[in-house]
């Protein structure tokens, strides 16, 4: 299984999605596990975006199984990991 690691988003929504999308296309409908390794959050415009947009991806996942389904409006993905950076860690401290 291939394995496709996402970091430092930083509130960046439109590049994450177009990160997401462009491994989608290279992976195929092959499944592969993807890992976020935080710091969501901070810098850019739309953190909240992008909190937004990891959860749907989590609900995704589990709503259709390890394995099954579409994820992101694209087969392939059955294994979706969440990190926490110190980013997201400040973040919680301020909430």
């Amino acid at each position: 299984m291939r394995i496709a690691i996402f970091g430092d988003l930083h509130g960046q929504l439109g590049q994450a999605k177009a990160l997401w999308t462009s491994v989608q296309r290279k992976v195929g409908k092959d499944p592969f596990r993807a890992i976020f390794l935080g710091d969501y959050v901070d810098r850019g415009p739309d953190s909240r975006g992008v909190i937004d947009w990891l959860i749907s991806l989590r609900d995704a996942t589990e709503s259709k199984g390890q394995g099954a389904g579409k994820v992101g409006g694209q087969a392939g993905c059955c294994d979706v990991t969440f990190l926490a950076g110190n980013h997201d860690l400040a973040m919680a401290m301020f909430l």
